[in-house]
């Protein structure tokens, strides 16, 4: 069976890159506080195991579901994108 690795868009606040992840291994995506960004993390010590990725968590689950990793939604329809707050709250 072939690995499923991903090719993310990463920003640290000053510097692009990519970044190429293993789809299987990523346990926790979390807004990140420059917009439009997110942080994964992958399985291991989340302290040293995480990506700056500069995709919205809406658009890398989308993309995540493009390509068959299964998500149920458990917020009763609460958006995932950063509020004005800076809380990942939703209306």
């Amino acid at each position: 069976m072939s690995k499923r690795m991903l090719i993310l868009p990463t920003f640290d606040g000053s510097t692009r890159g990519v970044a190429a992840v293993n789809a299987d291994s990523i346990d926790l995506i979390r807004p990140a506080s420059t917009p439009a960004s997110c942080n994964v993390y992958t399985t291991g010590n989340h302290g040293t195991n995480c990506v700056n990725v500069h995709l919205s968590v809406k658009e890398i689950i989308e993309k995540l579901k493009e390509i068959g990793l299964e998500f149920t939604d458990l917020t009763g329809g609460m958006s995932l994108e950063i509020s004005a707050r800076g809380d990942s709250g939703g209306h």
